[in-house]
């Protein structure tokens, strides 16, 4: 299994990551976002919730913006939502969380509460997947 395995939640003004494995989370607001956007480029695995239709689109622009270059990652990219919902668009990440971990976690009412508490769902699915090897859909 790859050591380097980090959930991104990209916000308006932050990127929120965590690792996988005895991670924590770290919010980057500003240029430290440059610093965020190198270290999702050498991770193995990147998992995001929509991030084909979100999150990586996002990543670059931002990667343009600050650092004059696009942006590109050198190990996979999983998308939770495409994992969990395969014959349709998809809903929401907090809908997909309750169905399939149900635990309730508090996190502050903030604009960094909600992108951790994002990050957070998003590791507890990838979890869940890697537990259960799949997604039971006929169930939903």
């Amino acid at each position: 299994m790859a050591g380097n395995i980090l959930v991104v939640d990209v916000g308006e003004s932050i990127l929120g990551l965590q690792r996988v494995h005895h991670g924590r989370y770290v919010p980057y607001y500003g240029e430290n976002r440059i610093r965020a956007l190198e270290r999702l480029e050498q991770a193995d695995e990147v998992v995001t919730y929509n991030g084909n239709r979100y999150d990586i689109e996002k990543l670059n622009e931002l990667s343009l913006r600050l650092r004059r270059k696009e942006f590109r990652m050198r190990g996979i990219h999983t998308d939770m939502q495409d994992l969990c919902w395969p014959r349709i668009l998809g809903s929401s990440l907090s809908n997909t969380y309750a169905h399939y971990c149900g635990t309730k976690k508090a996190f502050p009412d903030t604009y960094e509460g909600s992108n951790r508490c994002d990050v957070y769902r998003t590791l507890m699915l990838w979890r869940y997947w890697k537990e259960n090897g799949s997604f039971n859909w006929d169930a939903v």
